[in-house]
């Protein structure tokens, strides 16, 4: 049987968070704006309609709420790559992850924005 598959997207998280390479960056919280798409594998939830057989979103977003609001981070790049990680460890249905960055940090320019894509099979192979 072929798998089944299903894209989540979870736009414009607001989040505060501890962030900055100056100690008067990191002085206060900042708000960044983090939308995260998953690919998820769902072949048993299409025909069970059972939450336990899908990644629970309200989850996916409460997680991701306190991973980064919890931790101080220096880089941007440090901040995705920490999340990415988690984000695979804590939902195992997840195989693919983008998650968008947006950083309001400089006056004349509305948001830098960095985005960190990966496949769980690409972030076991690397890094574990």
């Amino acid at each position: 049987m072929q798998s089944l598959n299903i894209d989540l997207e979870i736009p414009n998280l607001n989040i505060p968070v501890t962030l900055g390479w100056t100690a008067q960056e990191r002085a206060f919280p900042q708000i960044i704006s983090v939308s995260i798409s998953a690919g998820l594998v769902l072949d048993k939830v299409f025909f069970s309609d059972n939450l336990e057989d899908t990644e629970n979103y309200v989850a996916l977003v409460e997680k991701t709420k306190e991973f980064v609001s919890a931790g101080e981070w220096r880089l941007v790049e440090m901040l995705l790559f920490q999340l990415v990680r988690y984000l695979f460890s804590e939902f195992k249905l997840l195989q693919s992850l983008s998650i968008r960055l947006e950083k309001r940090i400089i006056p004349d320019v509305q948001g830098i924005v960095f985005t960190l894509s990966q496949k769980r099979s690409e972030v076991e192979k690397k890094y574990e």
